[in-house]
């Protein structure tokens, strides 16, 4: 038994929490743990991405959609074959590699006749057409993970800590 001092004695089964289910109930505390689960997941992806690209390439007929990440970043982009002779990729592709350099955006864009652009903090969406091999029009957009990990750790962080409103009985 254990005590305190100016309060009666507290036992162990005066500790005792509710059971776990009792820890869920109410939308606040699932919507915590999964907003959490997806930040641990973005935050491991971010760190991931600084060391290693991983890139998945879906083909379609004249075009492929590309998607990234790499140098702390989320890279979605779309490829369409502007000349009649057609690049076709037939398969489905997945590469894992080790990351060189850093990918400077600006970079990227070089030697394309630029439709739109729009950049900052990390951000790069932009659309343009690359005649350097094979006349392509390119799409692309580029996220950083801090910008959608760090929104989904303080939601969490929000629903776990943040005191439920009381029910108001009409």
């Amino acid at each position: 038994m254990l005590a305190t001092s100016d309060h009666a004695p507290y036992t162990l089964t005066t500790w005792y929490h509710a059971p776990m289910h009792a820890f869920f109930h109410g939308w606040r505390r699932k919507w915590a743990c999964v907003t959490l689960v997806m930040a641990v997941a973005l935050t491991g992806m971010w760190v991931r991405s600084l060391i290693v690209r991983d890139e998945i390439t879906f083909p379609n007929p004249g075009s492929r959609r590309q998607l990234a990440s790499d140098a702390g970043t989320l890279r979605l982009g779309y490829v369409t074959w502007v000349s009649r002779r057609k690049r076709e990729q037939t398969s489905f592709s997945f590469l894992i590699s080790e990351r060189l350099s850093d990918n400077d955006n600006n970079e990227f864009w070089t030697g394309c006749d630029m439709q739109w652009r729009w950049s900052f903090a990390g951000f790069d969406f932009g659309k343009g057409v690359d005649d350097r091999m094979l006349p392509q029009q390119i799409e692309r957009w580029v996220i950083p993970y801090w910008s959608v990990a760090i929104p989904f750790t303080m939601l969490s962080a929000y629903l776990f800590l943040g005191k439920p409103r009381k029910r108001v009985m009409t």
